[in-house]
């Protein structure tokens, strides 16, 4: 059985390979830490220029994730890992997101669809991982478990403030919030692979997985 943790991988290879390839043909240079990802999707760059190549390589990275957010939910459930159907309804949102996140955030009657799908996006992982901690408890303790969830959670709960606050730092804080739930989304994953799996007939075994 193919293991979970390696789909979320895969996703989140696609997503920085997507991300750098975007930058590369962006129609101007790409200040990352001042512009939003979502510029790179955009019909026009942050000034103007004309943006086609950038953004018809953003809505395919989108597409893709979309297909390996809803793969990922589908391999979790049939491996019935911990909370299985939450995760496969969680990553279903993250799927719809991605796709409305390809439609291009400069055009004013999409931006607002744009943004509830980046919303979905990071709330749908975010929900997935914080799943996944409550289920670790036990083995990680009080002080791991903590630190995980601070990591996943205080950088989104941040750029989302920056965001109401309309902060010329929110596109800073955009890039931490992805790291953050990057970095925590690949441990995690990992580690509910190796909880027990359901007892069947008094046994207590955990899934077995490819080396």
């Amino acid at each position: 059985m193919k293991r979970p943790s390696d789909t979320i991988r895969l996703l989140i290879g696609l997503i920085l390979l997507m991300i750098s390839v975007c930058i590369r043909h962006y129609a101007e240079p790409y200040d990352l830490r001042n512009y939003p990802i979502s510029s790179l999707g955009g019909t026009q760059t942050m000034n103007g220029y004309p943006n086609s190549a950038s953004a018809v390589r953003f809505i395919g990275g989108m597409i893709a994730g979309s297909a390996i957010s809803l793969r990922y939910g589908t391999i979790y459930y049939v491996a019935e890992l911990p909370a299985a159907g939450a995760v496969r309804t969680l990553s279903r949102l993250a799927s719809a997101g991605f796709l409305f996140t390809a439609l291009p955030h400069n055009i004013p009657t999409l931006w607002r669809l744009h943004g509830i799908g980046a919303g979905a996006v990071f709330v749908g992982f975010w929900a997935i991982a914080g799943l996944q901690l409550k289920h670790l408890v036990d083995r990680f303790g009080p002080l791991l478990y903590g630190a995980l969830f601070t990591l996943l959670t205080l950088p989104l709960v941040s750029y989302a403030l920056l965001i109401v606050l309309q902060s010329a730092h929110e596109n800073a804080a955009q890039k931490l919030a992805v790291l953050s739930l990057v970095l925590t989304t690949i441990w995690v994953s990992r580690e509910i692979e190796n909880e027990p799996a359901p007892a069947v007939a008094g046994s207590v075994e955990c899934a077995q997985w490819p080396a």
